[in-house]
């Protein structure tokens, strides 16, 4: 029973370091964003240079853009901009992101402060794998009182591969299988429409922030008939997947200096290696800290047994003390 215990321990002690390196590294990327994005996340280039450090986007393209529509006047200001990226670990995949700032809401003339922003997109065919099913609409939110995360930032992604883009099929079980995968030739579905919209940070009931009913922007190819606030609407939205494949431009799996240049890419990236303190700081804290618990749990006992045992073993009279050491001649 002993050793059962032991091995749960060790088990439980295995997923809790690997839990906590996973929050020393969000610390990390906490640390980089609140230094370097969370003031200046209407500067493009900032904004762009940080998503690539911390989210792993190899290379956007600066020049043309894949599309925007900036509002920059009335009540409702923004700007929505797509940029043709990429990304390459073992492949090299193609892909688009969409970021939206710029964002200045006002409500009876008064300034909406932080506002929720909710990004919708409608594809063409059910790909994109959302809690276990193949879906054909999605969203990313972003919340500027909530830590970063891959899931809270002002960017949505889209890439050419399983799980985005491709097109699966599906057999009888529900299990999915990709063209790419089994040596076929992948298709992929494309944008239908784009949604935004925006909470001033109001609650209902339950404790959940309510979205103006009525979308801040849509876009589609085709006549938009819902209401849409102070009309910003773009019935003209057209994005093509040749309008963003880059890889095959390139000599190898990722551009060189000089396709970087030539193709208008920018791979400008921070190193993260100043903020890996962080994670050493707090893996430290916890390794003491099992030290300590480990000890009381297994060894604690035993230490207090033995030296309880020291002070209550008889004392043995030493023999020496019996032997003369003056005497009379």
């Amino acid at each position: 029973m002993k050793w059962i215990g032991r091995i749960i321990y060790i088990l439980l002690v295995s997923f809790t370091t690997l839990f906590i390196f996973r929050y020393g590294e969000n610390k990390k990327h906490q640390a980089y964003f609140d230094e370097h994005i969370a003031g200046h996340l209407d500067d493009d280039a900032v904004l762009l240079r940080g998503i690539n450090t911390l989210l792993g986007v190899n290379y956007y393209r600066e020049d043309p853009l894949l599309y925007q529509y900036v509002s920059d006047q009335g009540d409702y200001q923004f700007k929505l901009t797509a940029y043709a990226v990429g990304i390459a670990y073992e492949e090299a995949h193609d892909g688009m992101m969409f970021i939206l700032n710029n964002l200045k809401i006002y409500e009876d003339g008064e300034l909406v402060i932080d506002p929720l922003i909710k990004i919708h997109i409608t594809l063409s065919d059910e790909t994109l794998l959302i809690d276990k099913e193949y879906k054909s609409e999605g969203n990313i939110g972003f919340d500027p009182h909530q830590p970063f995360s891959v899931y809270n930032v002002p960017a949505l992604f889209l890439f050419e591969t399983s799980n985005y883009l491709e097109k699966p099929t599906i057999d009888a079980k529900g299990k999915a299988t990709f063209p790419s995968q089994t040596g076929g030739t992948p298709e992929y579905a494309t944008i239908t429409s784009i949604t935004v919209k925006y909470s001033n940070r109001s609650k209902d009931e339950q404790g959940r922030f309510v979205f103006n009913d009525t979308p801040l922007f849509i876009a589609k190819d085709g006549p938009i008939n819902e209401p849409v606030l102070d009309q910003h609407k773009d019935e003209n939205f057209q994005i093509t997947h040749e309008d963003f494949r880059l890889k095959a431009l390139f000599a190898g799996l990722e551009p060189n200096v000089d396709e970087l240049a030539l193709y208008h890419l920018n791979a400008s990236r921070d190193s993260l290696k100043p903020y890996n303190r962080i994670v050493w700081q707090t893996m430290i804290i916890y390794t003491l800290s099992i030290a300590v618990i480990t000890y009381f749990i297994f060894f604690h006992k035993i230490v207090r047994e033995k030296m309880q045992s020291k002070k209550e073993s008889p004392i043995q009279p030493d023999s020496s003390s019996d032997r003369v050491i003056f005497k009379d001649e």
